[in-house]
């Protein structure tokens, strides 16, 4: 069995490993020369703390066996010969093969964007470019690279101004808990400027609003652009949310899989086909995709789960916000428990969750995760008696009530 996986992000490579050890033999292309890193780790290398050798993802034995192509191009697909096309005029010929091509960041179409001041922060290619910076810098953006960029810089003792369209993080955190954010921001000296959008850019003055800002970078973190075109071309199935695959990571051509930022999986809350660009739902899904693409038939269906810190705050978000829940559900509505915001939908089934760590107790979270999908019911137990649901709480005690024997 020949496995071939387009793409070396941790999609790529978990893929890969999990093709492997069902005995495949499996070739790995990637454009990229770098090696694999975590690119939820770029931020930490603006702040300075960290290097792209930090975050870079070291190979073991797990990855013996795998035909690394680094710096190869694939420029077509022929599903008919079942090969891939190289642009050095190479080809690979593959029984299974996989999408692993990630996304690229989304550049907003206003005039001076190509402006020698703009970055992104999407690649390692973009750090040179985000790490010349001098006094100051103007991050656009709403979402947790552009929050986590602007951390990066006010803690380089940067100058920062934050410009966000509506509020941040509005469709990972409910409003109450985006202000308790905010103002941590504003705290450590961001200037975040809200109900503004860009309009254009000259040299390195963005205006925005009727206002101008000067600095010397200016980053858009305006979103992100999937990599569908080669699947497009290839005549798979593709829609705004990425290449569609079913619950076994498989598309619309029986033998080719996606895994990754490229693929719409299936959401288990609506059943429907969603986008959820984070690394460690890349690796959920690229397990199953390289296992399937051996021989398997493993199955999955996904719920969004993200727990980010940002200025000693632990951001953590599990499933639709309300306003994400009233697009499929208009009579949602969200319940407070203890400083969490549970969403359910009209039938009391609850479809998200989003809290503070700093507010809420260490055990919840897996368990809120699991509660996706029961009654609120279930939920209100759980806060009401979590020793019954929560074993650590348990041990916890015990622990306490042995060492008060001690005293």
């Amino acid at each position: 069995m020949k496995v071939v996986v387009i793409g070396g992000g941790v999609g790529g490579l978990h893929a890969a490993i999990a093709a492997r050890e069902r005995g495949a033999d499996v070739t790995l292309i990637t454009d990229d020369t770098k090696g694999t890193y975590r690119r939820s780790g770029l931020p930490d290398i603006v702040a300075g703390y960290a290097t792209l050798e930090n975050i870079t993802v070291p190979y073991g034995k797990e990855t013996e066996g795998i035909e690394f192509l680094r710096g190869e191009t694939v420029t077509d697909v022929d599903i008919v010969s079942q090969s891939v096309l190289l642009k050095n005029g190479g080809k690979v010929n593959y029984d299974a093969l996989i999408f692993a091509t990630g996304s690229r960041a989304s550049m907003p179409r206003i005039e001076g964007a190509d402006s020698p001041y703009v970055c992104t922060l999407k690649s390692a290619d973009d750090l040179p470019k985000l790490l010349d910076v001098k006094d100051s810098a103007v991050v656009v953006g709403a979402g947790f690279v552009a929050l986590m960029t602007a951390e990066g810089y006010a803690k380089r003792r940067v100058k920062t101004t934050l410009i966000v369209r509506s509020r941040i993080l509005r469709t990972t955190v409910e409003p109450e808990v985006a202000e308790v954010i905010e103002a941590k921001m504003r705290e450590h000296g961001i200037n975040v400027v809200r109900g503004i959008e860009p309009e254009r850019i000259v040299g390195n003055r963005l205006i925005a609003g009727g206002k101008e800002f000067e600095a010397s970078k200016i980053v858009l973190a305006t979103g992100i652009t999937l990599n569908t075109e080669l699947a497009k071309k290839a005549g798979l199935k593709v829609d705004r949310a990425g290449i569609i695959v079913d619950e076994h990571m498989r598309t619309s051509v029986s033998n080719i899989y996606a895994c990754g930022d490229c693929a719409a999986v299936v959401d288990e809350i609506t059943g429907m086909n969603i986008n959820i660009p984070l690394g460690s739902m890349a690796v959920k899904g690229a397990k199953i995709a390289g296992a399937n693409a051996a021989g398997g038939s493993e199955s999955i269906k996904f719920v969004r789960m993200q727990n980010e810190e940002l200025f000693e705050l632990n951001i953590n978000s599990i499933g639709y916000t309300l306003d994400e829940a009233k697009t499929f559900d208009p009579n949602a509505r969200r319940v407070e428990m203890k400083g969490a915001y549970v969403v359910v939908d009209s039938s009391n089934r609850v479809v998200g969750a989003n809290w503070l760590f700093s507010e809420f107790y260490a055990h919840y979270g897996n368990i809120l995760y699991d509660c996706i999908g029961k009654p609120l019911s279930y939920v209100e137990e759980l806060f009401e008696h979590p020793e019954l649901k929560i074993p650590e709480l348990n041990m916890v005690k015990e622990n306490e009530s042995l060492q008060e024997v001690k005293e």
